[in-house]
């Protein structure tokens, strides 16, 4: 099994949030990379990984802080399933992305939207990556 997960790490003086949103996408996600191909894809899950690193970046606000310098992505093997982690680390991220505020660069749910918006082309990088057509 593969799995993406999207989070944004707290420090351990925080509240200790785990941003988890998006579960059917998610869902419906994590199930295509396991018929994709299981083990086979931890490449395919980077590369995915760098894909929504890219697009939520795009989107990330830019104000005073180091938001955008927080990202991070994260391959692991948990037991037999591969599981991909994006998010951010600036101890104000998942405030920045659950406040809807006029951004003078950026905008809000900066990683909830790239995800959410293309499910399909995330697939395709994994795919891609392993070889299947």
């Amino acid at each position: 099994d593969s799995y993406i997960r999207d989070t944004f790490k707290m420090p351990k003086d925080m509240t200790g949030i785990e941003f988890s949103g998006l579960e059917t996408v998610m869902k419906n996600l994590n199930q295509a990379v396991k018929d994709i191909g299981g083990a086979r894809s931890r490449a395919g899950m980077r590369r995915a990984l760098q894909f929504i690193k890219k697009e939520s970046l795009a989107l990330t606000p830019i104000d005073i802080g180091n938001l955008r310098g927080s990202v991070f992505t994260e391959v692991t093997n948990e037991g037999e399933n591969i599981v991909g982690t994006i998010g951010y680390t600036a101890e104000y991220a998942v405030y920045v992305h659950e406040i809807n505020k006029n951004y003078t660069v950026g905008q809000w749910k900066f990683l909830e939207k790239p995800i959410a918006e293309n499910h399909d082309r995330i697939l395709a990088e994994i795919v891609q990556e392993i070889g299947l057509k």
